[in-house]
């Protein structure tokens, strides 16, 4: 079952800006790599109830970047996030190519294709001019079958 998410929940989401909202910074490390499956899902899942209804970065295994208020979640680690972008950041190499913002709403992921999920500094993130910032492309972070 999804936390907070009733039909009034969303039209909440809907009238609530992410500017209205205070972010505070918070690091996280998940220890102990090495427990049972059951008790490292556990930890994944107590660590991410922290981060509910604060601005978040989520980096997926096919390499895309995504920004959002985390809403909701559930044990599968699926995630549903409000105010949802995604951001395409070109490499210096490609000179053609703009970075572009892509407003999504109120978007829900799949928990199998997260590999990252953090909460946003706020000055750090309004320090970033994203418009101009390139870097490299992200490789994918699925195996290859052999």
């Amino acid at each position: 079952m999804i936390n907070k998410c009733g039909r009034e929940r969303f039209e909440e989401i809907e009238k609530v800006s992410p500017k209205q909202k205070k972010i505070k910074t918070k690091t996280h490390s998940i220890k102990n790599y090495h427990q049972p499956l059951n008790t490292h899902i556990s930890v994944i899942m107590s660590e991410l109830s922290s981060f509910l209804e604060k601005k978040v970065h989520v980096i997926t295994s096919d390499a895309r970047f995504f920004e959002g208020i985390l809403e909701g979640y559930d044990k599968s680690t699926n995630i549903i996030l409000s105010n949802c972008i995604e951001r395409i950041i070109y490499s210096k190499d490609d000179e053609e190519g703009e970075n572009q913002e892509i407003p999504l709403g109120v978007y829900i992921m799949r928990g199998n294709e997260i590999v990252c999920v953090g909460e946003i500094d706020d000055e750090l993130y309004k320090s970033i001019n994203w418009e101009t910032l390139k870097g490299h492309a992200l490789k994918s972070t699925k195996n290859p079958l052999k």
